[in-house]
């Protein structure tokens, strides 16, 4: 026996030690319980629905089925991994519907609802029933959607439908995992205080949106805001309809065997006919030009970060069109500042357009530099837009752009990913999915008159936002 000779603490004399040891077969230990045992996942098989309307689409071997509930799948079988099964699945509504009064406790819902577990298990006890099994499934809130992912293997397929099943219908609000999130929380909020590039990030949110309760920093008086059982009531909301949400499933599938499980696991699913979608919450960006400047960088080197954005026509090809135009500046800034210049560290182009809730450009810029170089470098990086602009882009970089984009979908096409990724893109946007295998003609007929139109409407700096992050100057912001 060891222990501290120091005053308080009692050190057992030798009779008591041994006293321990004769003692040691007197007692009876019951077998540990961790409530788990060989009761089945689901304590209940729900009763199941069926395929109502079923339609193969040839040309990119898929298909689409509608179930008695309302909800759709889409089901493309693949050989490029034989123990791989991706399901993506979503539905329009997401936490936009939410009061801003209960916005913080919604994005935090399926956080919480996570590290409760599931049906009549807690979370270390549904990880133990799951133990052995190759099967996951996640849920999530974005502003417009609610989110299902989740992987199989082909074996523990079933396991993936009855997760996804129980999401829907058998969340649980654990007390310890509510408070174990908000400790999480309350520890990620107070290491991203000492997070230069954090801190930089939401005073460039806070300015942008103006203060908007939605993007507001994270701190312990929002932390407080957060309610347990607001949170549960937002996902079961959000998730107590099926009938407009869209199931994706793309991998090594065995079709018998995947209808069997659609109709008792999804067709069973609540159906509430709901039709929603996503809606607009006020967050508008600020209009005009106007600079932010943080100074907390622990290094010697400034983050520049020029944003411009405004509103815009969306399309299929605008979309398409910005990014060639985003790839060729990515070229461009990239020799200029790099290469002729040597002036920064890396250098990076933005440029989309959202769709939902509002069509909107974002476009922009960011590298690293030394401190003094800034202002010369955003004067290079704007020269190289204005050149796109008037000039339109060379054919030979416009030539490497159309290359990578070749290589990238070809290797795509290949890729169990790449599909789930293109099906889900397609149905959000409703289009026809024979496009998804014209995107090679598309990218060989885009021109350079459309991609120097395309930089000229969208990358306007009428609203722009020019942020650095320079270095802490005597230990003030």
């Amino acid at each position: 026996f060891q222990g501290p000779d120091k005053e308080g603490v009692r050190i057992p004399a030798r009779e008591e030690l041994l006293g321990w040891i004769d003692n040691r077969g007197s007692r009876t230990l019951e077998s540990y319980d961790d409530g788990v045992g060989d009761a089945p996942l689901m304590s209940s098989i729900p009763e199941p629905g069926s395929i109502v309307e079923e339609r193969y689409i040839e040309s990119i071997d898929t298909y689409d089925w509608r179930l008695s509930n309302g909800a759709r799948v889409l089901v493309k079988s693949t050989d490029f991994k034989n123990d791989e099964i991706l399901m993506d699945a979503f539905s329009p509504g997401g936490h936009s519907l939410v009061a801003d009064d209960e916005f913080y406790s919604a994005v935090n819902a399926t956080g919480i609802a996570g590290l409760s577990g599931l049906g009549k298990y807690d979370a270390i006890q549904l990880g133990k029933k799951l133990a052995g099994k190759v099967a996951s499934v996640s849920v999530s809130l974005s502003n417009g959607y609610e989110n299902v992912r989740g992987s199989a293997s082909p074996k523990d397929l079933e396991t993936l439908f009855q997760l996804t099943h129980m999401k829907f219908t058998e969340p649980r609000l654990d007390e310890k995992a509510f408070q174990s999130a908000i400790d999480r929380l309350r520890s990620s909020t107070e290491n991203r205080l000492k997070n230069p590039n954090a801190v930089f990030q939401d005073e460039v949110s806070r300015v942008m949106y103006m203060g908007h309760p939605r993007h507001k920093n994270m701190s312990e008086a929002l932390i407080q805001e957060i309610d347990a059982d607001l949170a549960l009531e937002v996902y079961k909301d959000r998730f107590a309809d099926a009938s407009d949400f869209t199931f994706i499933f793309v991998g090594s599938i065995d079709l018998e065997e995947l209808k069997a499980y659609v109709s008792k696991y999804l067709a069973s699913l609540p159906n509430l006919g709901r039709e929603e979608k996503g809606r607009f919450v006020g967050d508008y960006m600020k209009q005009g030009q106007y600079e932010v400047k943080v100074a907390r960088n622990l290094e010697d080197k400034t983050l520049v970060s020029v944003t411009v954005y405004g509103d815009a026509e969306w399309s299929n090809e605008n979309s398409f069109g910005l990014g060639l135009a985003r790839d060729v500046l990515n070229i461009k800034m990239r020799e200029s500042l790099r290469e002729e210049a040597s002036g920064v560290y890396g250098v990076g182009v933005r440029g989309s357009l959202s769709r939902e809730p509002r069509e909107v450009f974002r476009s922009g810029f960011v590298f690293t530099c030394e401190p003094g170089n800034a202002d010369k470098l955003i004067d290079l990086a704007w020269a190289e837009i204005d050149r796109l602009k008037e000039e339109g882009p060379s054919e030979t970089d416009l030539e490497k752009v159309r290359e990578n984009r070749l290589r990238s979908w070809e290797k795509g096409l290949k890729e169990n990913p790449f599909w789930s990724g293109q099906l889900s893109s397609y149905a959000r946007q409703g289009r026809d999915f024979d496009e998804i295998l014209a995107a090679p003609d598309r990218i060989k007929a885009y021109t350079a008159e459309q991609v120097q139109e395309l930089a000229r409407r969208y990358f306007d700096d009428t609203n722009r936002i020019r942020a650095l992050l320079t270095p802490l100057e005597d230990g003030i912001n």
